[in-house]
């Protein structure tokens, strides 16, 4: 594996040490470049989680309308593709980036991470606004972290539910 590589093999690897990330049959880590596995990858997906975004140099490439579509179009109506994306303090194309998604999915919650520069998207393969009520968002994430036994509580942050989005963005 090249150097980046061995980061993405490092990080599956602490997922399953410290966030109880388990592969089987229905869940799996790909290391591997994203647009070219989403390219080729049949549709009927429940979940994509899209965690390729730096602050200083993203990879252009998974950050346009046209892969965000090929992800959508991976996904079955009431799938989910979650982003991991640096939040307007930190990154200077966060309105553009909202926007991409907004062309790409129809529609898209913005989810505040509480003490950390990022952002959550939520999009869903059908279109409609994912527009998690913040209580049972924040209910789910906690059931989550005690089962999993995570040294931190997810569900902090998540309690104001999807951001009001403002216009703007190419």
């Amino acid at each position: 594996l090249d150097r980046e590589g061995e980061v993405a093999e490092r990080v599956v690897a602490a997922a399953e040490v410290h966030l109880g990330f388990k592969p089987d049959a229905r869940l799996r880590a790909i290391v591997a470049d994203g647009r070219k596995f989403t390219e080729s990858a049949p549709p009927g997906y429940d979940l994509v989680f899209l965690d390729a975004d730096a602050d200083e140099d993203p990879p252009r490439h998974l950050m346009t309308v046209e892969y965000l579509r090929t992800v959508r179009a991976r996904l079955m109506p009431s799938g989910l593709a979650v982003g991991n994306v640096w939040g307007p303090g930190d990154n200077k194309q966060f309105q553009d980036v909202v926007r991409t998604w907004e062309s790409a999915f129809g529609s898209v919650c913005v989810l505040d991470v509480a003490d950390a520069g990022n952002t959550i998207f939520l999009a869903r393969g059908d279109g409609k606004a994912p527009a998690p009520k913040a209580a049972v968002l924040s209910q789910t994430a906690a059931a989550f972290g005690r089962k999993q036994r995570l040294s931190f509580e997810l569900e902090d942050g998540i309690d104001g539910g999807c951001l009001p989005l403002k216009p703007g963005g190419k």
